[in-house]
């Protein structure tokens, strides 16, 4: 019995050591236009950030069973950072725009949400959180749905760049919110950077 006790002390002291090392070393996010760690020049709090529609490409929406809602040949997402992160914040972004161009089905941006950056462990790259938005559509198949992304949907990946042309990769299941049977649908983008103009973009643990 006593043995026993001894063995479950241990185990207890080691958890605490595993929860102290980890809370010691908890890294989150900065967005860095530098390769340094830790990062030496932050992109700051009220930086203007504007995404456009990757040249030559499509925005895209189709159903979960491959049934194509909307394409678009214009798109933006425009936004301010309201957090630059921290060693235990990730970066935020207040959307100020999100909408589409040239489409065959228009979208209404209802809500415009924020953006939060969070880095990918062991690389640049970061994971796109899109909270709190809301759009609507008006197929000729399913009528008026409404989409949301509620407290955090992820949308895909932000590739850096040392040239200023960073890339978001939108590949994300958005759910009805409104709406007599609306279908699921997959939402597929390419966005890259165009302003701050030429500004290196690196996705950096804090």
């Amino acid at each position: 019995m006593k043995y026993l006790k001894m063995l479950g002390l241990a185990a207890l002291t080691a958890m605490a050591l595993t929860a102290f090392v980890a809370a010691g070393s908890a890294s989150a996010t900065v967005l860095c236009k530098t390769k340094t760690t830790p990062c030496t020049s932050k992109w700051t709090k009220g930086t203007q950030i504007e995404f456009n529609l990757t040249a030559g490409t499509s925005a895209l929406w189709k159903t979960t069973e491959g049934l194509t809602i909307k394409t678009c040949t214009g798109g933006k997402i425009k936004g301010e950072i309201t957090n630059e992160g921290s060693s235990t914040e990730h970066v935020k972004m207040k959307n100020t725009e999100i909408s589409w161009t040239s489409c065959n089905v228009a979208t209404v941006t209802v809500k415009l949400g924020e953006t939060e950056f969070q880095n990918i462990t062991g690389t640049e790259n970061g994971t796109i959180i899109l909270k709190n938005a809301e759009f609507t559509t008006n197929d000729p198949v399913f009528g008026d749905c409404s989409y949301g992304t509620g407290t955090g949907v992820d949308l895909g990946t932000l590739t850096p760049s040392a040239t200023g042309d960073a890339i978001m990769d939108i590949n994300a299941q958005l759910t009805p919110v409104g709406g007599f049977c609306c279908p699921d649908v997959i939402w597929q983008e390419s966005f890259t950077l165009i302003s701050p103009k030429e500004t290196p973009l690196f996705v950096r643990p804090s």
